[in-house]
């Protein structure tokens, strides 16, 4: 069956409109959907001088990607004599910049929210500014959707963060409350099939220097989504892959069981060289920045579950309790060199250990 209707917006000079969630007062009528064809009346106040465009007519199908052709007529009673109408496509020139691109949350990038470490595996799209510099202000609107209409929805929570990049331009993996230059705006989450989302700022290189990143509210929801960007100027939204600004070795696993679970060294000095060991080579003559993440993997949520079974402790003796991680050096007295806080095994992410200008060297 194909239905067909419209709906009348207020317009925004020569734009057309492509947010109706965040103002719902921009529509102004919206006609039933028939097989044959749909008639509003509306009483509309006449064009001003200062509206070059003010009211926007879409005509729709009632589901996605059916496409067909459709005949669009606007007309005024005789008894308004002198009356006028003008309906005309709206010019491209005037119209929004518009970038689409698809994505997925997999096994490797479902990271979830901020609140999680694992963020920082999701996918990234980096923004930046391709047309000449103005001193005028951008408009941007973000649709971010995990399915192409409301009734086909889900349990997922779906959000967007504009992160800025780190000071030396990569792919920002660091932010929170420790950092709060680093996030420039965000998108609450919440359980809807389509998320829009307004940001302003202005039009030029720098400021619009940004990395766009569409999540889930947890880690592990997994599935497709699509990002649409309309802007006031000419901007490119491209992937920018996990790895790609920053070396990243690659993850090893691990469990405390009853033979490598020695606990923190502040508390067990005998036996807290047993817990998992891994070696780090720092090569080169310069000094590094060194991120470790300690997390229940991605792949394999059930780790911390197989761990607590085990009934084994990283912290101390008995049940499983506090997790962190612990930086020495590879001399006699494995001297340390810095330490994660110590958090909640029930948690499936463990936290961070920052370690800046880390000389050369082996280290475990």
């Amino acid at each position: 069956t194909r239905l067909c209707g419209f709906v009348v917006l207020r317009g925004r000079h020569t734009r057309r409109v492509v947010d109706v969630a965040t103002d719902p007062s921009v529509v102004v009528a919206e006609s039933a959907f028939t097989e044959t064809g749909a008639t509003v009346c509306l009483d509309l106040p006449p064009a001003t001088r200062d509206s070059l465009a003010p009211y926007v007519v879409i005509p729709l199908t009632f589901q996605p990607r059916k496409g067909f052709q459709c005949t669009l007529k606007a007309a005024v009673p005789s008894s308004l004599e002198g009356a006028l109408v003008k309906l005309e496509p709206l010019e491209p020139r005037g119209d929004w910049f518009v970038n689409h691109l698809d994505g997925e949350w997999h096994a490797g990038s479902a990271g979830g929210a901020l609140t999680y470490p694992s963020w920082r595996v999701n996918p990234m799209f980096r923004l930046a500014y391709t047309g000449k510099p103005t001193s005028g202000k951008a408009q941007l609107t973000f649709v971010v959707s995990k399915a192409n209409d409301d009734d086909d929805n889900d349990e997922r929570a779906i959000g967007l963060y504009i992160l800025a990049p780190d000071s030396r331009g990569r792919r920002p993996i660091r932010a929170g409350a420790a950092y709060p230059k680093s996030v420039v705006a965000g998108l609450d989450h919440r359980r809807s099939a389509t998320q829009v989302f307004n940001f302003e700022t202005t039009c030029d290189a720098r400021s619009l220097d940004l990395f766009v990143m569409p999540t889930t509210e947890h880690p592990h929801q997994q599935g497709s989504f699509s990002i649409t960007l309309y802007s006031t100027c000419q901007l490119e939204l491209y992937s920018s892959p996990y790895g790609q600004d920053w070396y990243t070795h690659r993850v090893l696993g691990g469990v405390w069981d009853a033979a490598r679970s020695g606990g923190s060294r502040a508390e067990n000095a005998t036996t807290w060289p047993h817990n998992p060991c891994y070696q780090i080579d720092v090569a080169g003559d310069a000094p590094v920045d060194l991120h470790l993440q300690l997390e229940a993997s991605l792949e394999r949520p059930d780790i911390a579950a197989a761990a607590a079974a085990a009934g084994t402790s990283a912290r101390r003796g008995g049940s499983l309790s506090d997790v962190g991680v612990l930086l020495v050096k590879s001399d006699d007295d494995l001297t340390p060199v810095a330490q994660a806080p110590w958090v909640p095994a029930s948690a499936c992410t463990w936290g961070d250990l920052w370690v800046d200008n880390l000389d050369p060297g082996t280290y475990y």
